[in-house]
């Protein structure tokens, strides 16, 4: 019966960890800071939006020089023109 108790408050704990955390995060996602953009216009972004925008270009740019670095290794015939096309898709997130 104590065993039974004693899991019921950890649950409890447990729900109530995570309504915090959740409430946190959602408090966290709805702050939006001003930016200005290349234009110079200024624009209200929250840090998730910014995040999701960063995601998807990473993502686009990272798949174009994919292409393009295996374009050059499927063309070249010289294998430092393809240990370089390799090295550069290999960092291109890092480097972005």
């Amino acid at each position: 019966m104590a065993n039974i108790s004693l899991r019921l408050s950890l649950i409890k704990g447990f729900i109530l960890i995570l309504a915090l955390v959740s409430q946190i995060a959602i408090a966290q996602q709805k702050k939006k800071k001003s930016a200005v953009t290349p234009s110079g216009n200024a624009i209200e972004i929250s840090t998730l939006e910014l995040r999701l925008t960063m995601y998807d270009y990473f993502r686009g740019f990272a798949r174009k020089v994919t292409e393009a670095a295996d374009s050059i290794m499927y063309f070249s015939d010289d294998f430092r023109i393809d240990n370089q096309a390799l090295f550069w898709k290999m960092n291109t997130i890092p480097v972005a």
